[in-house]
């Protein structure tokens, strides 16, 4: 009703920008893990463990893998095909977030198996130690965000960095 009383039409294309759009054939999924600009797993490192708990997941409840993983793997490489898969003023891949509570059941089955291993003590010193590692990148953006080091739509390698 929306889309009728103001253009007149009910199906809209509200995406006129030339070139933007789906590509479905031809995936950003590399720069939408790990680039500078915006890479999910560069700006939001803790779903590494998820990840990996996708791997504990497979070994342990194969069904269970099957219905969480591949509509996650299909969600994601519908979202890393967006022309701009940056998506405008987010901070990492702010589409992926839809995706966050199969991505903590994974990484749920990722603890468990750190906690089941022979070395709990020092898996989970690994663990923390990564972690800690790896909040630099966020913190430092966050920061350059604030003070205007860079705009939303500048995040790139030389931005952090320069």
């Amino acid at each position: 009703m929306y889309w009728y009383a103001k253009t007149g039409s009910i199906l809209y294309d509200s995406y006129k920008n030339p070139g933007v759009g789906l590509d479905i054939f031809w995936p950003h999924i590399i720069d939408a893990l790990f680039s500078f600009r915006k890479g999910w797993l560069i700006y939001t490192p803790i779903m590494l463990f998820a990840v990996f708990g996708f791997v504990a997941m497979y070994k342990q409840r194969k069904e269970l893998f099957i219905g969480l993983f591949v509509p996650f793997a299909i969600s994601f490489y519908i979202m890393a095909s967006w022309t701009e898969f940056w998506y405008g003023s987010s901070f990492s891949m702010r589409p992926v977030i839809t995706q966050y509570p199969i991505l903590l059941i994974a990484m749920g089955f990722f603890f468990v198996w750190v906690g089941k291993q022979q070395l709990v003590v020092q898996s989970s010193i690994v663990m923390l130690t990564l972690f800690l590692l790896s909040q630099p990148i966020s913190m430092v953006a966050i920061a350059q965000l604030y003070f205007a080091r860079f705009t939303h739509d500048s995040f790139l390698l030389q931005t952090h960095f320069l």
